[in-house]
């Protein structure tokens, strides 16, 4: 009997059961790095905050100041591992620039060895091999990464993408490396592949959907976005709503602004915005809201704001 046919279909269930381990494991893993990193990141603003305006309030040559520099710095490199674990699951959208790559294949091979890194533009159906996430079928530029180092046994791929996990020294990492290229890719609709064997070297394949060029519109809304904000910065004294649920965060931001000459009336819910709004005296000029808030979002708050104040100028700020 030829059992190809069924052979081939076992494989597929085998591997759509893994897939689905795999991610059930990580979304729950992302759900507990999301909800720690969400309130580190908010305390991580408020210190890394006040350490700089303590700093600016010093001046230069200031026997302190050293230290206040030294415990921003340490802030930073906090805040730095946050916004990693904030990437791996998905509760903020990173920041391009360029990269010199290639640290864990150079680790991989401590006597030398080939790497090898490819592009190409593909075409994946739902049946992609190997693919961490369902694929869905469309273009996709692929990236591919290949070394000839000490490979990885089963055990090791099956937590490779888990966050602090690493095999290197004490020091040498902090294992939330693969874990924000997990977060990157899934969530920029691409998809991840991992082969490797111990003494066989490693392939990490990327494939993101292959996308047009901006049109002339997008761009142009783009310039806007960008300008904006430094036009409201050029203006003194004029009066800002600040509405941020987050009492350290708020209070920080609000010392900033008055820092600037500006006028500030604080509100720590979309409730307590509009009560302000009619009990304050005069004109209020901007709305500055954070987007996410409990009860009132910051979207909902400044719709109402506008219904009212058409003319009312709003930036939002998004911390997560």
């Amino acid at each position: 009997m030829d059992t190809t046919d069924r052979k081939r279909a076992e494989g597929a269930l085998k591997q759509s059961e893994l897939q689905l381990r795999q991610s059930q494991k990580m979304e729950a893993v992302g759900r507990l790095a999301g909800a720690v990193a969400y309130d580190f990141n908010n305390l991580l603003t408020a210190i890394n905050g006040y350490s700089e305006l303590l700093s600016k309030s010093l001046g230069n040559g200031h026997p302190i100041q050293e230290t206040v520099h030294e415990n921003r710095r340490a802030g930073e490199r906090a805040a730095s591992l946050t916004r990693q674990l904030l990437i791996f699951s998905r509760r903020q959208v990173p920041a391009s620039r360029f990269l010199d790559l290639a640290i864990n294949a150079r680790d991989a091979m401590p006597t030398g060895g080939s790497l090898t890194i490819r592009t190409a533009n593909v075409r994946l159906g739902p049946g992609h091999a190997g693919a961490l996430f369902p694929v869905r079928p469309g273009r996709y530029v692929r990236l591919t990464v290949v070394d000839t180092g000490i490979g990885m046994d089963e055990d090791i791929k099956s937590h490779l993408f888990e966050p602090f996990f690493t095999t290197k020294p004490a020091g040498q990492g902090t294992g939330l490396g693969l874990s924000t290229v997990y977060g990157i890719v899934k969530g920029a609709g691409g998809n991840l592949s991992v082969t490797s064997g111990q003494g066989e070297g490693t392939v990490f394949t990327v494939s993101l959907p292959a996308a047009s060029a901006p049109t002339a519109s997008e761009q142009e809304s783009d310039a806007e976005t960008v300008a904006g904000p430094a036009h409201v910065a050029e203006a003194k004294r004029e009066t800002v709503l600040l509405v941020e649920d987050e009492d350290m965060v708020r209070r920080l931001i609000a010392q900033a602004l008055l820092s600037h000459d500006y006028n500030v009336v604080e509100a720590a819910s979309g409730a307590e915005a509009m009560a302000a709004v009619e009990s304050h005296v005069g004109v209020i000029d901007l709305l500055l809201t954070d987007v996410v808030m409990k009860g009132m979002s910051g979207r909902e708050l400044s719709e109402r704001m506008l219904a009212r104040k058409p003319g009312l100028k709003v930036i939002y700020v998004r911390k997560h």
